[in-house]
């Protein structure tokens, strides 16, 4: 079974809360050391968009199965989709 979050960073703790009016990734890093540049395929359909409590800036598109996200991650961040 694949799961709904997938990193290219295998420490990296992914969480997904979802509602009605949208979701929320919640995101741990693990490696002791800030990531410039962090890809997260993520399993979710009808993405208009994305934003992170932190600020960062978020990059998205959409793929055959969800979305890519690319961010920066220095130790954790709270993603809101919608």
């Amino acid at each position: 079974m694949t799961p709904i979050a997938q990193c290219d960073h295998p420490v990296v703790e992914t969480s997904l809360l979802s509602g009605s009016k949208g979701s929320v990734l919640l995101l741990a890093n693990y490696t002791y050391q800030p990531i410039t540049n962090l890809t997260i395929d993520l399993r979710l359909d009808h993405v208009n968009s994305v934003s992170s409590a932190a600020g960062v800036a978020v990059q998205f598109e959409k793929t055959k199965d969800g979305i890519r996200l690319r961010i920066p991650l220095e130790w954790t961040d709270a993603l809101l989709i919608q």
